[in-house]
């Protein structure tokens, strides 16, 4: 492994028997800490609030699992908590100081989580606890562990290549419980999906589909039959229940008992089963994404249970990647869609989240932009319009490979 300097490292130079763990709203990063810089064998430390408790025992019970690969750190010697005041120096100062100062070996610093007080004050604490402690940093934009001594001499390495992340993992430690139904790892229909989706890349597509279930299939009753611009969709029909497809067929092939039941697909479900077939092909032969998966629900578990649904993921390393979708080519519709998926992919994947979102607008160069100027989300987010759908395992596998 090669430094940011050019320098030749290794994991084990920067690997400590005593790493201290500040405990934040996003354990992302001290999850990623602790696999990386942390001794198997050895012990961790986290310095949590009375705020931040259950997150540092979630964070606990999953290092408490077996490690991804043999390079990362895992059957922690021993996990213990050391809860300080959120705002009072003294507090955070003192009871740093003594656990540095108490330690035996080799001690590290991890100062990416926990808030602003608690990173300088524990900084400090260690600093003159500990003249040959080390500190470490990750970075949540270029994905680098910064590790520096008490000197600020720094080393820079790539920590994502580590770590290929579990999103089950990834999702405990955010306290997001399993719900049901199950998430697919198989699009439905994809070839349906993918009529659709020529259809919606013309000009005229959308508004005549609309027409159409609007007014021609009587509630979704009756199939498309010889309508204009809708050919591909009744071609593959025709290919999935032979030459006069019925509605009782068509239900079949959805698993459905009648074809109305499956009116929610036909209107937009049908743009999320496309992203999810081009998502896979997009993913296909690469050895740094896994569990590409649609229709992911969870309760979380610190707001009441409430529902938290994300449409598409993939992890890439311990990257999340959520894509939502929405049938419209309305610039603010498009927009509150992809500001609330937002939110909630951070609130799963913390600051290291990307968030991709599929619609039929022309113009995505420009509500890219302005979305990433009101959320300061520049680099973080990637809108894929109706230019896009015909080449969508194309622009999603350059999205991949264009960051960092």
């Amino acid at each position: 492994m090669t430094d940011e300097g050019g320098c030749v490292t290794t994991i084990d130079e920067h690997k400590v028997e005593h790493l201290i763990l500040l405990v934040g709203g996003n354990p992302l990063p001290n999850y990623v800490a602790a696999r990386v810089l942390g001794e198997t064998k050895g012990a961790l430390h986290l310095v949590h609030t009375q705020k931040t408790h259950k997150i540092a025992q979630r964070l606990a019970e999953c290092l408490r699992t077996p490690a991804e690969n043999e390079q990362l750190a895992g059957d922690f010697a021993s996990i213990a908590f050391v809860q300080v005041s959120e705002d009072d120096p003294g507090d955070i100062f003192g009871k740093v100081h003594k656990l540095a100062a108490d330690l035996s070996s080799s001690v590290g610093l991890n100062y990416t989580g926990g808030n602003r007080p608690m990173s300088v004050h524990a900084y400090d604490a260690v600093k003159q606890a500990r003249s040959s402690a080390k500190f470490s940093y990750l970075d949540a934009g270029r994905l680098k562990m910064l590790v520096h001594d008490a000197h600020r001499t720094p080393r820079r390495f790539r920590a994502d290549v580590l770590l290929n992340m579990r999103l089950e993992t990834l999702l405990q430690l955010q306290g997001l419980k399993a719900s049901s139904p199950k998430p697919l790892d198989k699009p439905i229909q994809p070839k349906l999906a993918a009529a659709l989706a020529e259809l919606h890349s013309i000009k005229e597509g959308p508004q005549a589909w609309f027409d159409w279930r609007r007014k021609g299939s009587e509630g979704w009753k009756k199939l498309p039959k010889d309508q204009p611009h809708l050919e591909r969709v009744e071609a593959v029909l025709r290919e999935l229940c032979g030459d006069d497809p019925t509605p009782e067929c068509v239900a079949k092939a959805f698993d459905r008992e009648s074809l109305p039941s499956t009116a929610e697909w036909w209107k937009g479900k049908w743009l999320e089963s496309h992203i999810f077939a081009e998502l896979q092909k997009a993913i296909k032969d690469r050895d740094d994404t896994n569990d590409a998966l649609m229709g992911v629900k969870r309760k979380r578990e610190d707001y009441g249970d409430r529902d938290f649904d994300l449409d598409i993921v993939l992890m890439r390393r311990y990257q999340l990647f959520a894509f939502s979708c929405i049938v419209s080519s309305d610039a603010q519709q498009c927009k509150d869609h992809l500001m609330e998926a937002y939110v909630r992919a951070r609130q799963a994947g913390g600051d290291e989240a990307r968030v991709g979102l599929v619609c039929i607008y022309k113009d995505t160069q420009a509500l890219q932009q302005e979305i990433a100027s009101d959320l300061d989300a520049a680099g973080k987010i990637r809108v894929f319009g109706q230019d896009d759908l015909l080449s969508l395992a194309d622009r999603i596998r350059d999205w991949l490979d264009q960051q960092p």
